[in-house]
């Protein structure tokens, strides 16, 4: 079979805190837990899934994209390098109704499941990947909170692996507003 099914894997949603700034090895505690042919979405704690079909359109990214090392989406606010990649219309948003970005996310569910390859550092707001990738990649924690995503990313991309953004998941991410 070259396709999955929801008999074949469950999604996990996690948002791991660490009061002594250890993000990687909160990472790792929480991936510990998940069973081995499951997926995880590990996101920000302040990260808002805008429409309920958000999680279906994730498993969907799953079944056609299977061979993906590490999904992520697109949002509205985020730091670093990171806008011209994820935010929607590549910039970040000032614009704090709720009703507004409840439209975009719907906007771009319309489009179907799309894609973007990266190849490029990206935020770890919303990271989506399977439990058989962080076997392989374990998180950085060595590295006190900012940048433990980063490290992560950049291990893949020198290993090859495939990072595709989600290009009709839109999320809402307090970040610094």
């Amino acid at each position: 079979r070259n396709f999955l099914t929801m008999e074949d894997f469950n999604i996990h949603i996690i948002s791991p805190f660490s009061f002594d700034k250890r993000l990687g090895k909160a990472y790792n505690d929480s991936m510990a837990l998940i069973p081995e042919n499951d997926w995880v979405v590990i996101t920000d704690y302040d990260v808002c899934f805008l429409l309920p079909e958000t999680i279906p359109r994730i498993k969907e990214y799953i079944e056609k994209y299977p061979k993906t090392a590490l999904f992520n989406c697109l949002t509205n606010r985020i730091g670093g390098n990171s806008p011209q990649y994820m935010c929607y219309k590549k910039s970040i948003s000032e614009d704090t109704n709720f009703k507004n970005h409840i439209d975009i996310a719907k906007e771009l569910y319309l489009k179907g499941v799309e894609v973007t390859k990266a190849s490029y550092e990206l935020s770890g707001f919303l990271m989506v990947m399977s439990k058989k990738t962080w076997n392989k990649y374990k998180f950085n924690e060595d590295r006190l909170c900012l940048g433990v995503d980063n490290d992560f990313y950049n291990t893949l991309i020198k290993n090859r692996e495939t990072i595709l953004r989600m290009d009709s998941v839109y999320v809402w991410h307090t970040y610094r507003l």
